[in-house]
């Protein structure tokens, strides 16, 4: 009789287990043992390049050239003044690098969609850009007066040198570059 009730508590405690079922103690030692669920961080997505329109396009191009065109003012202005020392020139030249490569990288910028009527010139003046950005650094490390005086600046390529213009045209913009700009160089 005795093997018949361990057979039977066997067989009991074989139910409960299968069922799910559990003794008092059993249930004390599930819930001290609970895992929590944690949630992984969910991945920053990329941005996604927003298409301009050619309103927009015209507001940011000016915004971005204005700043561009009074450097180039202000270095054509420190060469030829008679007066103008080597710091006076260097500091239109690191000015001129700095401006020039921001003015790059918003031609460039990965969250800016150009309307596709102007897409292939602004790349066009994004490398523009960056050929006045190397020229800026020479004037900025030039020696002398004279070095920079005389320093041969480097050429945009042929189809880069109209861009400029292809732009304003595309986007209804004033073909004087210097139209415009009053919002942007104060």
């Amino acid at each position: 009789m005795k093997t018949t009730h361990t057979l039977a508590a066997a067989a009991a405690v074989l139910l409960l287990s299968l069922t799910g079922c559990s003794s008092a103690a059993d249930t004390t030692a599930e819930a001290d043992s609970t895992v929590v669920d944690v949630a992984s961080p969910t991945p920053t997505p990329t941005p996604t390049p927003v298409p301009m329109t050619m309103e927009e396009a015209g507001a940011y191009y000016l915004e971005t050239s204005c700043v561009s065109n009074v450097v180039n003012d202000e270095l054509d202005a420190v060469l030829t003044n008679p007066d103008a020392t080597l710091e006076q020139i260097q500091a239109v030249g690191k000015k001129g690098v700095e401006l020039t490569r921001e003015g790059a990288e918003r031609m460039a910028a990965d969250t800016v969609l150009w309307p596709e009527e102007v897409r292939a010139d602004a790349e066009l003046v994004f490398d523009g850009y960056l050929v006045n950005a190397s020229g800026y650094s020479s004037i900025a490390n030039a020696q002398s007066v004279e070095e920079a005086v005389t320093y041969v600046w480097p050429s945009w390529s042929e189809e880069a040198l109209t861009a400029p213009q292809r732009i304003r045209f595309a986007l209804d913009l004033p073909s004087d570059t210097s139209e415009g700009c009053d919002a942007f160089t104060k």
